[in-house]
């Protein structure tokens, strides 16, 4: 397992505490490789057949403020990995942004949670806008395809495996690869959309619906929620 995006999102939270604690990037990996270590163990004991059968999990870990007494208060969500939609893929795009990109921090989790809502189960990911410029996806990464290019925003959005995956094999193969944002005005001359994260891995994009208040700027090809 990859630890160090997890390790880098957890050093990222309660800086201030941590130096003053004289907290260590090393030892954050040890508290978080134990920890998520033991959790795992514990869930193959509860279900062995996800051992057995080698299903995916997926993990939240949650960080308390550190004090002298608590030191790293880490607290481990663990659980099967839910499957994903079957195409085709929905997509809606809010207005919003994640305030922190480094870490996901509690209270994103608690904010993006009703525009899941308000989207309802059909819809695979909420996708983060912000001056008709496209972030990332609620809990994934974003490209788009435009000719010859990939095109994802460089800064500004969490810097997930998958992601950096897919722009080392562009890089590796001289796809052309442009880290400027892809713009909601733009997308009648889109050829694709795709979302990668752990749990997707990478996944193709068939329908983006925005909200009406963005109509004036969409093409035909737009759905209205």
């Amino acid at each position: 397992m990859c630890y160090d995006h997890l390790v880098n999102s957890v050093s990222g939270l309660f800086p201030e505490e941590q130096k003053k604690l004289n907290i260590t990037r090393e030892e954050i990996r040890q508290t978080v490789l134990h920890s998520v270590t033991k959790a795992r163990d514990y869930l193959f004991e509860l279900d062995p057949t996800i051992r057995k059968e080698k299903l995916d999990v997926k993990f939240s870990v949650i960080i308390e403020k550190p004090t002298e007494e608590t030191h790293i208060p880490i607290s481990i969500l663990i659980q099967p990995m839910t499957k994903c939609h079957s195409p085709p893929i929905i997509c809606d795009v809010y207005n919003v942004v994640r305030q922190n990109a480094l870490v996901k921090d509690s209270f994103w989790v608690r904010q993006r949670e009703a525009y899941y809502e308000k989207s309802g189960p059909s819809v695979e990911e909420i996708l983060l806008c912000e001056n008709n410029e496209i972030f990332e996806g609620g809990q994934s990464n974003f490209f788009m395809v435009k000719g010859d290019t990939v095109y994802t925003r460089g800064e500004g959005v969490l810097q997930g495996t998958v992601r950096s995956m897919v722009i080392n094999l562009c890089q590796k193969l001289g796809i052309p690869l442009s880290m400027e944002a892809p713009l909601l005005s733009e997308i009648s001359s889109w050829d694709a959309c795709f979302l990668t994260s752990t749990s997707r891995f990478l996944m193709n994009i068939d329908r983006v619906r925005v909200g009406v208040k963005w109509r004036w700027i969409m093409s035909r090809r737009m759905e209205w929620f």
